[in-house]
């Protein structure tokens, strides 16, 4: 990849602000959220792939993700 294709929170290792999205999107608009999961696990993917983020911070992404 070209290093710029993540950004946010996910190429911060941001799992607080992630958790954050996750909550506001689950008050509002539930039915987004498998969608909006299945975006970020793609982003966890890809961010890792152009090492923007170490193995530790992908799986403490995803356990947010996982909503634990």
């Amino acid at each position: 990849g070209d290093g710029q294709a993540v950004s946010g929170p996910v190429a911060r290792g941001d799992a607080g602000t992630l958790a954050l999205h996750l909550e506001r999107l689950a008050r509002r608009a539930a039915d987004l959220l498998p969608v909006h999961r299945a975006l970020i696990e793609r982003q966890i993917e890809m961010a890792r792939r152009d090492d923007r983020i170490d193995a530790k911070t992908a799986r403490r992404l995803r356990q947010t993700l996982r909503g634990g």
